[in-house]
């Protein structure tokens, strides 16, 4: 049984310019993919387009609800035992995405001693 959840995350970088149905492919490896049991990828739109001078607002374009989705999320093991992330980000949206930052999250589950 397991009495403690620890959940650990990082910032991991940022992504730009996804029109409507659009979709970016990533690979995590390294630290980030090494790191707990559970990992998964979390992401999150900006909102407006560019960071405009006071008084002048956002750039008409990037305005409105914006939806990205984690797609084709898939864990790697190689027989050397590193780990590698496949991942996709997807504007799942009817508006244009300027940018975006993506998250890594993981989990150590603690067992009853």
């Amino acid at each position: 049984m397991v009495t403690q959840l620890q959940v650990y995350g990082q910032f991991m970088g940022m992504g730009f310019g996804l029109d409507p149905g659009q979709e970016q492919p990533f690979i995590l490896w390294g630290a980030a993919a090494e790191m707990g049991v559970i990992p998964w990828i979390s992401v999150n739109p900006l909102p407006g387009g560019f960071i405009a001078p006071p008084g002048e607002g956002v750039d008409p374009h990037y305005k409105g609800e914006k939806i990205l989705q984690v797609i084709h999320l898939q864990h790697q093991v190689n027989d050397d035992g590193t780990r590698r992330v496949f991942y996709t980000i997807k504007n799942v949206g009817v508006n244009p995405i300027f940018a975006y930052v993506i998250y890594c999250g993981w989990t150590d589950a603690i067992p009853n001693s």
